[in-house]
C-alpha cells in the first residue's frame, strides 16, 4: 500500500530501522580482506552502502560483502 501511495521515504525508513547491523560499526569480509565499516544505506538499485572507518563510502551487490561475527 505504501508503494501505491508513493510513500517511498517512509517505506525506506522502516526498512532501514529493521536492517541487521544498520549504522553499527562491525567487521566485514570483502574479497578475502577483513574491513571495519558500518552500513549506512541501501541504494535504489538494491546495493548495500557501507562507510569505512576512514570515511570512504563503498557500495556492494549481493555476495560481494560478507558479515563477520
Amino acid at each position: 500500500l505504501q508503494l501505491r501511495a508513493n510513500k517511498y521515504a517512509s517505506l525506506k525508513s522502516e526498512y532501514l530501522s529493521k536492517l541487521y547491523w544498520f549504522n553499527e560499526t562491525h567487521f566485514f569480509k570483502i574479497k578475502n580482506e577483513l574491513i571495519q565499516a558500518k552500513i549506512v544505506d541501501v541504494l535504489r538499485n538494491g546495493r548495500l552502502q557501507v562507510k569505512l572507518t576512514n570515511g570512504k563510502l563503498l557500495d556492494f551487490d549481493i555476495k560481494e560483502i560478507e558479515f563477520v561475527e
